[in-house]
């Protein structure tokens, strides 16, 4: 944000498109902004060429309410099949609508890059506040699911695991959904 950049194209119309011109130019303005995911996270230095880490890797969203845990030894590819370099973390304001009688509790993040795999699965770890959860729900109930773009439905990961004492729900995962 606070940056400008300002463009400027130039062209002719053929004689021949038939249109009406009136005058010899036009001028537009482009509004944008562009974001930074919240968390960013250089793993270039502990991944080998074979998207292999080295050590075991740590990130969190801004707030700290979601967590990322990848273990040593755990191999991380792009879509594209290359070592990944880096790992993101961005809250989602406006996620997509939940299925009928399902509620999200706590925060909905974007992870990158889109795409990504893990074998064996990250943890990925979510807080969550006991009075957010719908009435006649029991916190052992509560699970994670990530939003599958090109089904355009959530799909509930399996092997979540709920800490009723510190408000913690964690579930495997093994790809960045697209």
């Amino acid at each position: 944000a606070g940056h400008t950049v300002s463009l400027q194209w130039e062209w002719e119309l053929p004689a021949q498109t038939g249109n009406e011109v009136q005058g010899d130019g036009i001028s537009f303005t482009t509004n944008y902004l562009l974001l930074a995911p919240e968390i960013f996270t250089d793993v270039s230095g502990v991944v080998t060429e074979k998207g292999v880490f080295t050590e075991e890797v740590t990130t969190e969203s801004k707030d700290g309410e979601v967590r990322l845990a990848i273990d040593k030894g755990t191999t991380g590819l792009t879509e594209e099949g290359k070592p990944l370099s880096e790992i993101t973390v961005a809250n989602v304001e406006e996620p997509p609508v939940p299925p009928a009688d399902t509620k999200i509790v706590g925060l909905t993040c974007d992870l990158g890059p889109c795409g990504a795999t893990f074998d064996p699965s990250i943890t990925l770890t979510s807080t969550y506040d006991p009075d957010d959860i719908p009435e006649g729900v029991s916190e052992g109930e509560l699970v994670v699911a990530m939003w599958d773009k090109d089904a355009g439905e959530w799909v509930e990961l399996e092997g979540c695991t709920v800490d009723t004492v510190n408000n913690t729900i964690s579930a495997p995962v093994s790809r960045f959904s697209k």
